[in-house]
């Protein structure tokens, strides 16, 4: 019997399917979605969040705010270790791979929404943010992991980048 490596999900809140490695789990809420794989070694530490969220309709939701919203980040970052954009699904997706030594700033990628991250508010963390517009709306992709595992999480956060998918029609 063949056992799977890999976990598809679906949000429904953001329109954005994607796959990740076996032992992350994932909820939704009303701003996204939550995917965590915690650490077998160490119980119930968080080692990679990956947060999907969706900008409200009409709020400047195109591909250009997506655009936006990755500079926006990157400038927070100590360290911008990559920039780009990627055609992914047939959509232009804005990628930025960043660090922040001293951890995320507190209005950035953690939200209440997100007690998960809270662990990684004041962590060395390496953080891939990408953004894209479609369907009428901006969503937002951040995948964060302390810097020493990073080796390891930024080819995972790579992948699961890479199998997103993005479904119009999906209501907000």
């Amino acid at each position: 019997m063949r056992v799977p490596e890999r976990i598809h999900f679906f949000s429904f809140t953001t329109g954005v399917s994607l796959e990740l490695p076996v032992g992350f789990t994932g909820g939704e809420n009303a701003d996204g979605a939550v995917y965590v794989h915690r650490d077998d070694e160490v119980p119930d530490a968080v080692v990679i969040v990956t947060v999907v969220g969706s900008a409200p309709p009409g709020a400047g939701a195109d591909r250009d705010a997506a655009g936006v919203l990755v500079d926006a980040m990157a400038t927070t970052a100590a360290e911008v270790l990559q920039r780009g954009q990627q055609d992914i699904d047939d959509e232009r997706v804005f990628v930025a791979v960043l660090r922040f030594p001293h951890g995320l700033p507190a209005g950035g990628a953690a939200t209440p929404g997100h007690p998960e991250l809270a662990g990684l508010l004041e962590a060395d963390v390496l953080v891939l943010f990408a953004a894209v517009g479609f369907d009428g709306r901006v969503v937002a992709i951040t995948a964060a992991a302390p810097s020493e595992l990073a080796g390891h999480y930024r080819t995972v956060f790579e992948q699961a980048l890479s199998s997103c998918r993005f479904i119009a029609g999906v209501p907000a």
